[in-house]
């Protein structure tokens, strides 16, 4: 149980990281004068391919670990 805490708390981190990222890419694209083509474009494919690996590898994760408790 300790084990799959852990890995939804490294999760929460993980996410917490992709969302700093996320803003740092938008803050630094608007800086340099972005259109709304780099929005709705590559911002958003690139938020959802970063947010949904770092879910799927949670998820591997945890299941990894609850597989091996068993």
């Amino acid at each position: 149980m300790k084990k799959l805490l852990f890995t939804t708390s490294l999760l929460a981190c993980i996410l917490f990281i992709d969302y700093l990222i996320l803003i740092a890419v938008g803050c630094s694209a608007f800086k340099c004068g972005a259109q709304e083509g780099f929005y709705c474009g590559f911002y958003c494919k690139f938020a959802l391919s970063l947010i949904t690996l770092s879910v799927i590898g949670g998820f591997y994760c945890a299941k990894k670990l609850v597989n091996n408790a068993l």
